[in-house]
């Protein structure tokens, strides 16, 4: 590993830290591609056109159009299913945006707290200090995991419900929660 990339880690933060940093954005990820599954299902267009379509959305227009889909579903299961998935999406990018869309905070933590620096919506200007404990950030990444499970899961259910076949409804995992801050 070269010298200069060594010091910078270092400065970021413990290697535990790094590691959870770095699997919240990948379980992001892929909570996003199970949500692509969805969106793709219920606009019923060439993937080229959906993909098009998704990539320009923002997440709040992604997760407010799939719910609107979900709410004006027959089924009952479905209808229930889809706009809490939607609902914790909306959660699980919360808590991504405030973790990948902030800065380090350049202060002395103990090894298991991350600290960051992040402008509020509310007053751009102004950077409000976030810690949050390394155990925290795992257990938002493996809700993520957990959700993206589900939504695949659900997508199939959806499928089986359109191709007129009894549907397996996944069971809901636990509501994700919103990172607060350790400090």
């Amino acid at each position: 590993m070269p010298e200069e990339w060594k010091r910078k880690l270092e400065f970021l933060g413990s290697n535990e830290t790094i590691e959870a940093v770095g699997a919240l954005a990948l379980f992001y990820n892929e909570v996003e591609f199970s949500i692509y599954a969805l969106f793709q299902f219920y606009l019923q267009m060439p993937s080229e056109s959906t993909s098009k379509i998704f990539s320009t959305l923002g997440n709040r227009q992604r997760s407010d159009i799939i719910k609107a889909f979900g709410q004006a579903e027959q089924d009952t299961q479905a209808r229930e299913l889809v706009p809490f998935a939607m609902n914790c999406f909306d959660i699980c990018a919360e808590n991504r945006n405030l973790i990948l869309h902030a800065v380090p905070g350049y202060k002395e933590t103990p090894s298991d707290i991350l600290s960051l620096l992040k402008s509020s919506r509310e007053n751009p200007h102004m950077l409000k200090r976030y810690e949050f404990k390394v155990s925290q950030i795992r257990r938002a990444g493996l809700a993520m995991s957990k959700m993206a499970d589900f939504i695949y899961d659900l997508s199939d259910a959806l499928i089986d419900l359109r191709e007129g076949k009894e549907p397996s409804w996944p069971l809901k995992p636990p509501k994700p929660r919103t990172l607060a801050s350790y400090s």
